[in-house]
C-alpha cells in the first residue's frame, strides 16, 4: 500500500491565505504590464512595415479595459477608433495583414505576437514575483 506524507501544509495555507482579497489587484497589474509590452510591439511593427499614412493607426494602438470571461480577465491590445476619414484603425490592420486582390498582406501582426510573447510574460512574472516578495 503507498504511504504519503506532506510536512508544512499548514505554512502554505497561511501563505494562500495572504493572496484572499488581493488577487484582482494583483491580476490587474500583471494585465497591465502585459498590455504595455504589447502595445509596444505593435507600434514597433506598424512603424517597421510602413504602414503608417497619417499616423492615426499606431497612435490608436491601445488596451481595453479588463473584461472577465469563461477563460478567465483578459485585455485586448490592438489600433482602436478610427482616423480622421472615419475608417477604422482595426479594419486597417486586418486589411494590411490578409491583404486583398491587389495586395497580398504581410502578416505583421503574426510579427508582434510572436515578438512580444516574451516580453508580455515576464512583465505578467516580475509583476507577480514583486507581490509574492513583499508578502
Amino acid at each position: 500500500m503507498a504511504n504519503l506524507r506532506v510536512q508544512g501544509l499548514d505554512e502554505l495555507e497561511k501563505e494562500l491565505q495572504q493572496f484572499a482579497g488581493k488577487t484582482e489587484a494583483i491580476e490587474a497589474a500583471m494585465l497591465g504590464a502585459g498590455a504595455e509590452k504589447l502595445k509596444e510591439a505593435w507600434k514597433y511593427h506598424i512603424l517597421k512595415k510602413g504602414h503608417v499614412d497619417t499616423g492615426s493607426m499606431v497612435d490608436a494602438v491601445k488596451a481595453s479595459k479588463p473584461r472577465k470571461g469563461r477563460g478567465g480577465t483578459s485585455v485586448d491590445v490592438y489600433p482602436q477608433g478610427k482616423d480622421q476619414k472615419g475608417v477604422r484603425n482595426a479594419e486597417k490592420a486586418f486589411l494590411l495583414h490578409y491583404g486583398w486582390k491587389d495586395k497580398p498582406g504581410d502578416h505583421f501582426v503574426d510579427n508582434v505576437e510572436q515578438d512580444a510573447e516574451e516580453a508580455v510574460a515576464d512583465a505578467m512574472e516580475s509583476v507577480l514575483n514583486e507581490y509574492l516578495t513583499n508578502m
